[in-house]
């Protein structure tokens, strides 16, 4: 199958945006995207949404990305022609892996090849507040596929962290003996999970 989006200009809720879009081989995909604009990705997300997973905010594109899947699996990243910078505002993240929303309340994304590089950027989870700057390897891997690994370096500063706020509960069902008391089941503290996937 092949997806193609002749070059096009329009508004999306009142903002200017650019796409050239095309897309084939669904099952080692062939990629030439290029955008620009801001877009509100709650509206975007709903069509385009995954299980356990939410979110709201905007991200300001000027990117262009051009590929195959193959390549970017086999680590032939001369191969790839991937740039651009994604400047993200007051996103909103939901996930399975944590209780609480993650909030990025800004921050910069700078494309090269397979990697992606963020400077000052700034986040919130609850009580807990991060400033971070590094980067992010296997991105194209990691959104297209299901069992790539995404890998990263950065640093990290926080005036305070919770980490109490990251941990999953953990349910125990208690089962009594008939005709003494009904089931009971309480939560406690549970772990920190860190998904399979990531290698930070």
């Amino acid at each position: 199958m092949n997806v193609s989006i002749a070059p096009a200009s329009f508004e999306f809720e009142g903002k200017p945006i650019y796409v050239n879009a095309k897309l084939k081989n669904f099952e080692n995909i062939y990629y030439d995207i290029k955008a620009k604009g801001e877009l509100d990705i709650a509206k975007i997300y709903k069509v385009f949404s995954q299980k356990g997973l939410e979110l709201k905010g905007y991200i300001n594109a000027d990117v262009a990305f051009k590929g195959s899947q193959n390549d970017a699996m086999n680590r032939r990243y001369n191969k790839l022609q991937n740039s651009g910078t994604l400047k993200l505002r007051n996103i909103k993240t939901t996930s399975e892996y944590l209780p609480q929303p993650f909030i990025i309340k800004e921050g910069t994304f700078i494309f090269n090849q397979d990697k992606m590089n963020f400077n000052n950027f700034l986040a919130s989870y609850g009580q807990s507040d991060f400033k971070m700057n590094g980067y992010l390897q296997n991105v194209i891997d990691f959104v297209l596929t299901d069992n790539a690994i995404l890998k990263g370096n950065f640093t990290l500063h926080s005036n305070y962290i919770n980490i109490d706020e990251f941990m999953l509960p953990n349910e125990i069902t208690t089962v009594y003996p008939p005709m003494t008391a009904p089931t009971e089941t309480k939560v406690e503290t549970g772990v920190v999970v860190i998904p399979s996937n990531f290698d930070l």
